[in-house]
């Protein structure tokens, strides 16, 4: 019998903290995302200058939750006209209320050579990183972009994140590198990482690092054969490593002295190097 009561004390108890716990969390709804995805996917299908989207909404116990946008624009539209829709985009007002909407904005651009290229900048209402909240940013950061695609050979695609940027190019990472950060260097923004991945080797550093000193992984490459391309190579000085180091992973026919010699070059510009052969 005492068990018995035990258990009735211990099952009113679960059932009291289940109607206490809503009111415990601040109101929260456990679907507060799937809900806001919903109502703002909603309000995405009535515009005619989006050419597609995807909402993720993450659902949390203890907060509202939050949604991660990725939004496509029509090819075409102009710069006003992208910053117009981006301010409309973050200014729309939802009923259901989350923690964090975090919007990935895609729009067209075209390298030098008149290809088509993507562009995407981040945008977050309520962000203390003002480039992603404050909508009069938002036409710089449309129109320097683009900018920054048009002087860039081969250039395919610029990211824009919170704290980095990343940029890919079929061209050489050299040129890339450098035109990335001299339009950095122009207005950091909160930026702290920049990356190029290029088709002879892949570059991260910090904003504040001497890019010039990335570039040495040249003399380590002009050691291979005529034609030859390794398969994966990355020059790195972001933190928390404070000089650059290298590696690269080499074709599986590559001889043990064209190796060794680079392994000896890298070792004569005291580049820290990780260089093997693909099994």
């Amino acid at each position: 019998m005492f068990a018995a009561r035990n258990r009735r004390r211990v099952a009113a108890r679960s059932a009291a903290l289940l109607f206490a716990l809503p009111a415990l969390l601040g109101g929260c709804a456990f679907d507060a995302a799937d809900q806001f995805a919903q109502q703002y996917g909603q309000y995405l299908d009535t515009r005619d200058d989006i050419a597609s989207f995807r909402l993720s909404p993450n659902n949390a116990i203890l907060s509202r939750g939050s949604v991660d946008s990725q939004i496509t624009l029509n090819d075409g539209m102009s710069d006003t006209q992208v910053a117009a829709t981006a301010r409309e985009l973050v200014e729309h007002h939802v009923d259901t209320k989350i923690d964090e909407h975090r919007i990935r904005l895609f729009f067209d651009a075209h390298n030098p050579a008149g290809q088509a290229a993507s562009v995407s900048i981040q945008l977050q209402p309520g962000s203390a990183v003002s480039r992603m909240s404050d909508p009069s940013q938002y036409l710089q950061w449309v129109s320097r972009t683009r900018a920054l695609a048009a002087d860039t050979e081969g250039l395919k695609s610029i990211m824009v994140f919170k704290d980095a940027i990343h940029l890919d190019t079929s061209g050489g990472a050299v040129q890339a590198a450098e035109h990335l950060n001299a339009f950095i260097g122009v207005n950091p923004a909160g930026i702290s990482y920049q990356n190029v991945g290029a088709t002879d080797c892949n570059l991260q550093w910090d904003t504040d690092d001497d890019i010039s000193r990335l570039f040495v992984y040249r003399d380590v490459l002009a050691l291979l054969p005529p034609g030859v391309q390794p398969l994966h190579c990355r020059t790195t000085s972001q933190r928390p490593i404070t000089e650059p180091n290298f590696e690269a992973v080499l074709p599986r026919d590559t001889s043990d002295q064209v190796v060794t010699a680079m392994r000896a070059r890298a070792a004569e510009l005291a580049l820290p190097a990780d260089i093997t052969v693909a099994p």
